[in-house]
C-alpha cells in the first residue's frame, strides 16, 4: 500500500478508492465528524455500514462548543465537551450522543447547506436501517 501523505495522495482518496470495491464498511472512531461523513457519504451509500463512536459530546456543552467554533474555528480539541459524568448503559450513551448531534445540528449551521443535507440524510438512512 503507498504511503498516503495527503500530497501524492490524501487519505479520501484512498478511502473512496477502497470503497470502490467494498460491499461493507466497519469504521471506529474516537469522535464522529460529520465533515468526513460528508466527504464519504455518496461513496458509502449502497454500502452496509457500521460505525463505532467511543466518544461523543455532552448535549449540555453545546452551547460551549458552538462559542469555542465561533472564537477559534472548526478545528478544535473536542475532548472538553465530552460527558462530565460515566454512562455506563449503552442505551443511555446512544441517547446522549443522538442528543448532542441533534442539538449540535440544530443550534448551529451544520445542515445549512443542500450537499450537507444529502449527505445527512444517507446518515439518517443507515441509521433508520440499522434499528
Amino acid at each position: 500500500m503507498a504511503l498516503i501523505d495527503n500530497k501524492s495522495q490524501t487519505m479520501q482518496d484512498a478511502l473512496v478508492n477502497a470503497l470502490n470495491s467494498a460491499e461493507r464498511v466497519d469504521i471506529e472512531v474516537g469522535f464522529f465528524y460529520f465533515s468526513g461523513w460528508r466527504l464519504l457519504a455518496k461513496y458509502l451509500k449502497d454500502k452496509k455500514v457500521r460505525i463505532l463512536v467511543g466518544k461523543y459530546i455532552d448535549p449540555q456543552a453545546v452551547p460551549d462548543l458552538l462559542a469555542r467554533v465561533k472564537q477559534d474555528g472548526d478545528n478544535i480539541d473536542l475532548e472538553p465537551f465530552q460527558p462530565r459524568q460515566k454512562i455506563s448503559s449503552r442505551t443511555d450513551q446512544k441517547k446522549t450522543y443522538l442528543d448532542g448531534f441533534i442539538r449540535l445540528s440544530n443550534e448551529s449551521s451544520l445542515l445549512d447547506d443542500t450537499e450537507i443535507q444529502d449527505a445527512y440524510k444517507i446518515l439518517e438512512q443507515k441509521y433508520l436501517m440499522a434499528r
